[in-house]
């Protein structure tokens, strides 16, 4: 809330000038809407480190850069979204692993990206326990309610629920659905648990 109401300032005290100050405004104000993921993304990571795990945390560190590169291109040349694409694509990039509160996090950014089709591929949360059936049928009410054009789902957990949406078995389904139709014209949310492998549609997408 303080970003977005002191843009302004902010951005002189960064040494922005009036050239520069409309596209800086932009994208502050986007990438501000992500901060309270980003501080969770942070806690999570120090948690990680301090249980013994620092691999882990570099893994997930580069997937989310390698996803944040991946995007500003798309979002800037095949969507022509300039430096809005480049803003949402930061947000959507921060947390590469999936769990209900980052996946409707997610989907909510998502929603507020102005474009005539959008779609989203989405893969199970993982480690949810005794919690995941019910927290993927809420997931599921939750994308039947955003009436996106097309959405695929991942994985056997996912499968159980009554969503009205495409369905499959695991990544590999999904690669082979692309190569013989590959989505034309859409804005793609690609997001699901590191063990479901969405992150090789990146390159086929």
């Amino acid at each position: 809330a303080v970003t977005l109401v002191f843009t302004v300032p902010i951005l002189y005290l960064f040494g922005a000038n009036q050239e520069v100050l409309p596209l800086a405004k932009t994208y502050l104000r986007i990438t501000a809407l992500g901060i309270p993921f980003l501080l969770l993304t942070t806690g999570g990571t120090l948690l990680v480190r301090a249980d013994g795990s620092p691999k882990y945390t570099l893994l997930c560190s580069a997937v989310g850069v390698g996803a944040n590169i991946v995007l500003d291109f798309l979002f800037l040349y095949p969507l022509g979204m300039g430096v809005e694409g480049v803003a949402y694509a930061t947000i959507a990039s921060r947390d590469d692993n999936a769990n209900p509160t980052s996946m409707k996090a997610a989907i909510d950014n998502f929603m507020l990206i102005d474009h005539p089709h959008k779609m989203v591929i989405l893969g199970d949360m993982k480690e949810l326990g005794a919690a995941s059936t019910e927290q993927h049928d809420k997931m599921a009410a939750l994308i039947d309610s955003c009436h996106f054009d097309e959405v695929w789902l991942v994985g056997s957990e996912f499968a159980k629920t009554s969503c009205h949406a495409r369905k499959f078995a695991d990544v590999e389904e999904v690669k082979a659905e692309i190569s013989r139709h590959a989505p034309h014209d859409r804005c793609i949310l690609v997001k699901g648990s590191n063990s479901t492998r969405l992150a090789q549609l990146k390159d086929l997408l």
